[in-house]
């Protein structure tokens, strides 16, 4: 989500003359008169909505136009944030003619926003903006009643029957206003003048707009979030939308959500699913789902058939894989985008049988990349395997950006040379550079190389899953290798897996490029002896302590200490029998058990302290 704030432009200050820093303390707002004020003051000036005065002051009993509070709210809505140009724009496009009538210096993208959002009726911003009537100070029953449809809380003003306003004057506040001023009460945004009155029809003072606007502000607390919807449940009153980042999850809505499909409101039925949209939420949930395009983005792969250009619109004709169907594809005006075997290229290069990529926003066509029908890529890197499905897929690094982090399906009859012999796909391993040939995008014949190796490291960890790995440090480096599906294990000469190592075993590794084949272990003699440390970490699930030393010298290093439930008794200083999940970070420890190939396994662990 993004806070509401944080697109606001430069232009935001609309009480000024010239802006002072913001966060400034203004000279005349210190002191005990304006206590009551300053913190609000200074909050909306550091957020950007009200600034000073050139000689550091901020004139807190200078009125405030009726134009000024309503660009004011107009902004704690949102209108400034980047997320909103597009219903800024087809809040113009409506209301622009109206609002030239204005003849306003500024403000025209406010008013139109709050036109738009139903802030405002036509009626009621001609009412107020009309002839000389804009720059006329706005009255306290005025202020409340933006306030209220600022805050999208008309529907809920409305539904109050009972209004207890205990004001003493509440025979002077005009009669459509009443339920106005009782929500910004209830909502502590308003209250009276200390002396039991609201006083309505009183000027609205720089000082008192922005307490008004600090606590509106906070009140509403509108983020807005640029999502996909997949799904609108119109039963369950809820909303299935992913962000950017791929996360998905739920947002209920109420009936007083507003839906915008291309700028005009609709039902919630009316939109559809994997839509892009800018949703506006606030405290009490989803205010407003805005829709650019009833059309969802989308990626399409394709076979290219022709090109057409009929009264200055381009279009691609072409055909999905395994169809005989052509479909025609409309291309945004001066598409540039195009690319075609890595190059820069334009739709005259394009050729019957080309491969494409096309990519669309709002139902046309933003940029095409093109393969031919037979391609090859050399030079290429594998940077992962996947066999989540029938046929594994391949992400592969290149040097050509077009080609770097391209992810290719592999066919089922692929057909592979690793170093010169004939082999399965599932002997092509991570990091091995390979020549790709493509039919119709999908690889059909793989020439692989692999770097061949043999190393000794120490064992750093290990994990055992579907696709394992194992950490080796290597010459002094953390290396991770992929294990491959028929690796050959051996300790002292004996068929053995991975369960039989431990952190800190000392292996020789026999690899191929990111993958290991074989790894080999020769155990030495054990010897006996004894550390005493604090715990760094313990782990339950390969059962090692990592131990903090202090030898003989003063010096310290790190040490794992292996225990195995039947092998390694654990004691208190007191001899209370313990457990390796009692042994906790910081507890001092006195360990006894024997060395062997590199590695410390405990026979007993005393827990000092």
């Amino acid at each position: 989500m993004k806070k509401l704030f944080k697109g606001f432009v430069a232009g935001a200050a609309a009480l000024s003359v010239a802006a002072t820093a913001m966060g400034a303390t203004f000279s005349d707002v210190e002191g005990t008169a304006y206590e009551w004020a300053q913190s609000y003051i200074e909050d909306m000036a550091e957020k950007g909505l009200i600034s000073g005065y050139e000689d550091g002051t901020f004139k807190p009993e200078k009125t405030v136009s009726k134009i000024e509070a309503i660009s004011l709210f107009a902004r704690a809505m949102g209108s400034r944030s980047e997320l909103n140009a597009a219903v800024v724009e087809h809040a113009l496009a409506e209301y622009g003619e109206l609002i030239d009538t204005y003849s306003l210096n500024f403000g025209e993208e406010d008013v139109a926003f709050m036109l738009y959002r139903g802030a405002l009726t036509e009626a009621e911003a001609t009412a107020y903006l009309s002839g000389d009537t804009k720059n006329e100070p706005m009255l306290r029953y005025e202020a409340a009643t933006i306030i209220t449809k600022a805050m999208g809380g008309e529907a809920e003003a409305k539904r109050n029957l009972v209004l207890d306003l205990e004001y003493t004057d509440v025979s002077d506040i005009p009669s459509a206003a009443k339920k106005y001023v009782y929500y910004v009460s209830e909502k502590s945004i308003m209250s009276g003048m200390g002396d039991g009155t609201f006083s309505p029809n009183t000027s609205v003072l720089r000082s008192q707009i922005a307490v008004m606007l600090s606590k509106t502000v906070e009140a509403m607390d509108i983020t807005f979030s640029e999502v996909t919807l997949t799904a609108v449940d119109t039963e369950a009153l809820s909303l299935s939308v992913t962000d950017p980042d791929g996360e998905a999850y739920e947002l209920g809505y109420t009936e007083d959500t507003s839906f915008y499909l291309e700028g005009e409101e609709v039902q919630a039925k009316n939109i559809p699913a994997g839509v892009n949209a800018v949703i506006t939420l606030n405290a009490d949930g989803v205010l407003y789902v805005d829709v650019e395009s009833a059309v969802p983005d989308e990626t399409i792969t394709a076979i290219f058939n022709s090109y057409q250009n009929k009264n200055g619109v381009l279009s691609i004709v072409a055909t999905a894989p395994n169809s005989s169907e052509s479909t025609t594809y409309e291309c945004v005006s001066g598409i540039s985008d195009i690319t075609k075997n890595g190059e820069k290229s334009s739709v005259i290069n394009l050729s019957v049988g080309d491969y494409l990529e096309i990519k669309t926003s709002k139902g046309k066509v933003v940029s095409i990349s093109a393969i031919d029908k037979t391609t090859t890529i050399k030079a290429a890197t594998i940077e992962a395997i996947s066999y989540d499905g029938s046929n594994p897929t391949i992400t592969i690094s290149h040097s050509n950006e077009e080609y770097d982090g391209l992810e290719l399906q592999v066919s089922g009859s692929v057909s592979v040379m690793k170093d010169g012999a004939s082999v399965n796909m599932t002997e092509v391993y991570r990091g091995d550079k390979v020549t790709l040939t493509l039919e119709y995008g999908v690889v059909e014949h793989v020439v692989a190389n692999s770097l061949k190796l043999t190393s000794e490291g120490t064992i750093r960890s290990i994990n055992i899953s579907a696709n394992p790995t194992i950490t080796v440090l290597v010459k002094g480096e953390e290396v991770v290798y992929d294990v491959t599906n028929n690796i050959k294990i051996t300790v002292n000469g004996e068929d053995a897996t991975l369960y039989d190592f431990r952190v800190g075993d000392k292996v020789t590794l026999t690899t191929e490029s990111n993958a290991v084949t074989k790894i080999e272990s020769v155990t030495t003699q054990a010897t006996e002896g004894n550390l005493s440390g604090t715990v760094i970490s313990v782990n339950s699930s390969y059962q090692f302590i990592k131990l903090l030393v202090t030898d003989s010298t003063g010096n310290t290093y790190e040490e794992n200490v292996y225990c195995k439930d039947t092998k390694t008794t654990f004691i208190t200083a007191a001899g209370s029998t313990k457990q390796l999940r009692d042994i906790t970070a910081g507890n001092v420890l006195s360990v006894y058990g024997t060395y062997s190939n590199g590695a410390f396994e405990a026979t007993s662990v005393i827990i000092v302290k």
